[in-house]
């Protein structure tokens, strides 16, 4: 039955992959996007967080799902990334927030981000 729900679970306990085609983690400093892996994905964030991003490919999007812990935390993107919209620094504790990135190339520069967070 556990395995008709995941198909992947780390060594180290911070990602579930393939759960409903969700990929979740959980960030301490730094979290890694990938445009090889699901297009949804869900982080909680539990400390002031990098995002990074690997797997550029032309036309494909992610959206993520942010949610901070009872802290407010500072957040931190690529710096080619270009976003329709204020580029967010933070978000408040106990918020959920919404990443959309949609790759245009095949390189950082490539990618058209959109932020929001619930009031």
């Amino acid at each position: 039955l556990i395995k008709k729900w995941f198909s992947e679970v780390n060594a180290d306990g911070n990602n579930l992959v393939g759960v409903q085609n969700i990929q979740y983690d959980l960030s301490t400093a730094t979290t890694a996007l990938d445009f090889a892996n699901d297009e949804l994905q869900e982080i909680s964030i539990v400390a002031d967080t990098t995002f990074t991003c690997t797997g550029y490919v032309a036309g494909k999007s992610k959206s993520i799902k942010i949610t901070t812990d009872a802290t407010l935390r500072t957040l931190t993107f690529p710096a080619a990334w270009r976003f329709v919209g204020p580029k967010p620094i933070d978000q408040a504790a106990s918020k959920i927030g919404m990443l959309t990135i949609t790759s245009y190339t095949a390189a950082e520069a490539g990618i058209v981000a959109a932020y929001a967070v619930e009031q």
